[in-house]
This record gives C-alpha cells, sequence and structure tokens, in this order.
C-alpha cells in the first residue's frame, strides 16, 4: 500500500504486496534443485490483501 494513491483524488485502491513473503520465496527458489521434469519456478500465490477506498463502489442493479 503506498502513500501516493491515498491523496489522489480519488483516493485509489491498491493491494498490500507481501515484500518479506516474496524475498523469502525467490531465495528459497534460488536455493532448491530443480524438480525433473518439471519448470524450475512453481506457481506460487501470496496474499494480498486490497485496500479499498473511493476508487470503487458497488455496481448498482
Amino acid at each position: 500500500d503506498e502513500k501516493t494513491p491515498r491523496h489522489l483524488s480519488p483516493p485509489l485502491t491498491t493491494s498490500i504486496l507481501p515484500h518479506m513473503a516474496m524475498g523469502q520465496w525467490a531465495i528459497e527458489q534460488l536455493e532448491a534443485p530443480a524438480a525433473p521434469g518439471r519448470g524450475r519456478y512453481p506457481i506460487t500465490k501470496l496474499e494480498c490483501p486490497l485496500v479499498e477506498r473511493e476508487s470503487v463502489r458497488a455496481v448498482a442493479g
């Protein structure tokens, strides 16, 4: 969640990136041996909480 989006008009919705978890994952992947017959880096999902601000609203209808 960067500082700039909250000060714009309207304040923009952003997500909080897990920088520490991303770095830890990268190091683990670099240190781990490649699995035979598979790609080097598996698809990994990390939680990125959404910070809703005034730039989003419910859809009418």
